[in-house]
């Protein structure tokens, strides 16, 4: 039936299903009877599908088709491919399926999700996987295989790099400097020891320059020491038989202390005794009386001695029998005549050499150096400290703290006066004698303690209330003359209790205003400058030398119910018993000069002084 056929056609077989993959469909008319094909039995009749490669059938009754068996296509079949959906993988690697296995820095963190992958950072191969922390400046790599951090390298936070300075703990300095790492390079007696070991600084003592540190010696009636001198030239070199003298006055010295040159002897001597039994030489010379001050070159401001420091002199005790009877004229005890000597300068080495050479004196050199001696004829390499050039005085504002030599620039003195603000404006200060100043108008609207001033407006012809009213008023009623007027302030307004100036300042008295007559000698003009006075007629001819900066600021005048010489006189507040004027003109020569007039009902500038 079916399909089948007689496997004999002589009657002795049996039948032949002629259906070898049992489809249905007879092997005559089937396009696919392969069993190894994954439709053979599809009831489409479709020629064979037989899977090639990684290809497996969908189906395992030969009705199905081919699966692919490659999800990734990557030639690996599906069950031999550890990563089946990654055609760049076979197997998971360092990364992972789906990531490349790049690890730049070799921190085991891929580098598809690694923070940093930067050689040049600190921490590429830091396991917590931060962002790099790049060395900058002066910082330096705390470990060298990238797993640390950054070493800032400059431990004193200066700018400059451990390795390259000199003082790595010392903020204030990159080298020793006279004073050392981590000591202020200040000398302020200018005595060789620095500030922080020196054991007197005082200038009050007359011992507070000397280069050994000792404490401060208050000497006010030390000797003054003129001069010393030889009377009687020794015999020979050798024989104790020259004499000499000394001049003192002031305080009477007790001793005095040669310190032998170049092989003369070392003497103390008990004065006033044993001045004539002294050998030839070249010898310093200090004296000092019985409390133990040194002696000085002069008296200091006020008849005293105080801050003198003490000096040396020297002196030369010569010998008369020398070099075929030259006298005394070996005036450095060498033994060779001072006509026939090639060095007479017992500070050099050479000055008694047989050889007669021109003297050598060893020192600095070079003038660049503050270690330079003029009269140095040998490089001994004493320099050291290049010379700086500035102003050294601490109490100028030209003061530089790197100098070391002075070279004149010092001009201005600093001022204590610091600029003070009030009413949110910050006011300009000056010095002038011993008082601070107000450089320019107050302009303030509110009182010391923040009330509010009344602000009122003045018109010629008014009749104003000022001697009982607390007010202030614009100059003109024109806001352009606030920058340099300020604000006008009633007389009631001066005195009232709440206080107009900041605190710790005051409204000046007369004697407040006599240090600005003193510092000027009477001429206000030096209060000013041209610049300052605008209008036409203006003759002043100052450049402000005192920086008050006293510019055009009249008044209201209510004598006269009008606004008075605003642009071309100057006038301000000052108290005696009560609120008066000061002021002065400068619109004719014979106006450089002080006048007071006026009370409580003017309304005018405030320039405030400093309690």
């Amino acid at each position: 039936t079916g399909c089948e056929t007689c496997t004999n056609a002589d009657g002795t077989g049996g039948t032949d299903a002629n259906d070898s993959d049992s489809d249905g469909i007879c092997d005559s008319a089937d396009n696919c009877s392969d069993l190894s094909a994954c439709n053979y039995a599809d009831a489409s009749n479709a020629a064979c599908d037989i899977p090639t490669g990684c290809e497996t059938c969908t189906n395992a009754d030969g009705t199905g088709g081919t699966d692919a068996n490659d999800d990734d296509s990557d030639g690996t079949c599906n069950d031999a491919d550890g990563c089946p959906n990654d055609p760049a993988k076979t197997a998971p690697g360092v990364c992972g399926c789906g990531n490349v296995d790049v690890d730049v820095d070799s921190d085991g963190v891929c580098d598809d999700v690694d923070l940093c992958t930067d050689l040049s950072a600190c921490n590429y191969a830091d396991a917590s996987n931060s962002a790099c922390d790049i060395p900058t400046g002066c910082e330096t790599c705390t470990n060298a295989d990238g797993t640390g951090g950054t070493d800032a390298n400059d431990d004193d936070s200066d700018g400059t790099c451990n390795d390259a300075d000199g003082c790595p703990n010392d903020p204030a300095k990159t080298a020793p400097g006279v004073c050392g790492c981590g000591n202020v390079d200040v000398d302020v007696d200018s005595d060789g020891v620095c500030d922080d070991v020196d054991l007197c600084t005082d200038p009050l003592a007359n011992n507070y320059q000397s280069a050994g540190g000792e404490e401060c010696e208050s000497c006010p009636n030390a000797p003054i020491f003129d001069s010393i001198y030889y009377t009687t030239a020794a015999t020979t070199l050798s024989s104790a038989d020259g004499a000499i003298a000394l001049d003192i006055s002031g305080n009477a010295a007790s001793t005095l202390y040669l310190e032998g040159i170049n092989g003369a002897p070392d003497t103390t001597i008990a004065l006033p005794d044993d001045l004539d039994d002294l050998e030839a030489g070249y010898y310093i010379a200090r004296v000092q009386d019985s409390d133990g001050c040194w002696g000085v070159a002069d008296t200091s401001v006020g008849g005293t001695t105080l801050q003198q420091p003490a000096i040396q002199l020297e002196v030369i005790i010569p010998f008369t029998l020398c070099c075929s009877g030259c006298g005394i004229n070996d005036i450095d005890a060498d033994g060779l005549c001072d006509d026939d000597d090639n060095c007479t300068d017992q500070r050099a080495t050479n000055f008694d050499d047989s050889a007669n050479g021109a003297c050598i004196i060893a020192g600095c050199t070079d003038s660049n150096f503050t270690e330079y001696d003029a009269a140095a004829t040998q490089d001994d390499g004493s320099c050291s400290t290049a010379v700086v050039e500035g102003c050294t005085d601490p109490a100028y504002l030209e003061f530089d703290a790197s100098a070391n030599t002075d070279d004149g620039s010092c001009s201005t003195l600093a001022s204590n006066c610091q600029d003070v603000e009030l009413d949110g404006y910050t006011y300009a200060v000056v010095e002038i004698g011993d008082l601070c100043w107000f450089a320019e108008n107050l302009r303030t609207t509110t009182f010391s303690d923040g009330s509010e001033i009344p602000l009122i407006e003045l018109n010629d012809g008014d009749a104003p209330t000022g001697a009982v009213n607390s007010q202030r008023v614009i100059p003109e009623n024109d806001a352009a003359n606030l920058d340099q007027m300020g604000y006008f302030y009633s007389g009631a307004t001066v005195t009232d209790s709440r206080g107009l100036c900041p605190t710790g300042w005051r409204i000046p008295s007369s004697e407040d205003v006599a240090t600005l007559s003193e510092a000027t000698n009477g001429l206000p003009w030096e209060l000013t400058d041209a610049s300052l006075w605008p209008d036409a007629e203006n003759v002043i001819t100052s450049t402000n030398p005192h920086g008050f900066s006293a510019g055009a600021s009249g008044c209201y005048n209510p004598e006269v119910s009008a606004w008075y010489y605003v642009h071309t006189s100057f006038k301000m507040w000052q108290i005696t018993n009560s609120p008066q004027m000061l002021g002065f003109c400068g619109d004719a020569p014979e106006c450089n000069q002080f006048y007071t007039f006026g009370d409580s009902n003017y309304y005018m500038g405030v320039r405030c002084v400093q309690d």
